[in-house]
């Protein structure tokens, strides 16, 4: 069954992890550097929201979508990182503290997705 966008916490994490992610990188990168990090770091953020209200609306058939939404993080993850270790990026621990709650919170979804899909065979 599918859940309301608004009231899902997951979603609701997604969107303030972007938030979040667009604060601390504004205004951080020179021009030259904002298409190698700026950009695919929003991309991926952005794209993670739609991950999961794509996976909400599915319900039972969002597995998929989980499984994107875990690789947009971990592209997030990886990007900050690297501009962490360039000298860009000073202090990305609450951010980091963030996108591990919400690592946990969609493996969460996809081992109980997993577990349903073996409970039909």
């Amino acid at each position: 069954m599918s859940q309301n966008l608004e009231d899902s916490p997951l979603w609701k994490q997604s969107l303030t992890l972007t938030k979040e992610l667009r604060a601390t990188i504004k205004g951080v990168f020179r021009y030259d550097e904002h298409y190698t990090f700026a950009d695919p770091l929003e991309r991926n953020a952005i794209q993670l929201t739609s991950d999961i209200a794509s996976a909400l609306g599915k319900g039972s058939e969002a597995l998929v979508d989980y499984q994107y939404a875990r690789g947009h993080l971990f592209s997030i993850k990886g990007l900050v990182l690297v501009a962490q270790e360039y000298g860009y990026l000073k202090d990305v621990a609450s951010l980091l503290t963030d996108m591990e709650l919400m690592h946990r919170a969609i493996n969460h979804e996809i081992e109980r997705l997993e577990d349903e899909h073996e409970a039909k065979l």
